[in-house]
C-alpha cells in the first residue's frame, strides 16, 4: 500500500480552507478554494476571490512531520481599497496563532482522522503584490505534526 502522507496533509490544508470560509460567510461570501500549486499561472483562478495555499512542502522527520506553506488570500481586481482581502486575512492571522492545533489530518483513502497540525512559532503575514491585476497576500505559516497518537 502506499504511503499517502504528503497528499493527506495537503488535502487536509485546502479543506481547511473551505472550512475557514464557510467559517465565516460574512467575510467570505461566494469565495472559493484553490490550490495555487496545482495551476501553471494565475490566469486559470476562477472569477471570484479565492483562498487556497501556495508553497506547500512536507518533511518527515522519525514520523514527525513538519509543513511549511503560505496560506493565500486573493480577491479580484475590484476589491478596492481592499476591503474584501484585508478582513479575510484578520480572521486568518487571527485563528494561526503559534501552538494552535486545529487543522485535522484526513486520511485521503479512508477518511479517518489521522492528527492534527499544529501551528509552530513562525507565522507571517507578508505584504500585498499583485497576480495579473489581482491583490494577493499570504500568512507564511509552518506546522508541525506527529501521526503516531491519533487527534
Amino acid at each position: 500500500m502506499v504511503d499517502n502522507t504528503f497528499i493527506d496533509i495537503k488535502s487536509s490544508l485546502l479543506k481547511y480552507c473551505k472550512d475557514v470560509i464557510a467559517r465565516y460567510p460574512s467575510i467570505m461570501p461566494g469565495w472559493t478554494v484553490f490550490d495555487f500549486d496545482s495551476h501553471a499561472s494565475v490566469n486559470e483562478m476562477p472569477n471570484t476571490d479565492v483562498l487556497g495555499i501556495m508553497e506547500y512542502s512536507v518533511s518527515n522527520h522519525d514520523n514527525h512531520y513538519y509543513v511549511t506553506c503560505m496560506i493565500t488570500v486573493c480577491t479580484k481586481s475590484d476589491d478596492a481599497q481592499l476591503k474584501r482581502l484585508h478582513p479575510a486575512m484578520n480572521a486568518l492571522f487571527g485563528e494561526l496563532k503559534p501552538g494552535w492545533g486545529g487543522i485535522q489530518v484526513v486520511n485521503s483513502n479512508t477518511g479517518d482522522a489521522v492528527g492534527n497540525l499544529k501551528v509552530m512559532e513562525n507565522v507571517t503575514a507578508l505584504p500585498v503584490g499583485r497576480a495579473d491585476n489581482r491583490p494577493i497576500q499570504m500568512i507564511a505559516v509552518e506546522l508541525g505534526s506527529s501521526f503516531l497518537v491519533p487527534p
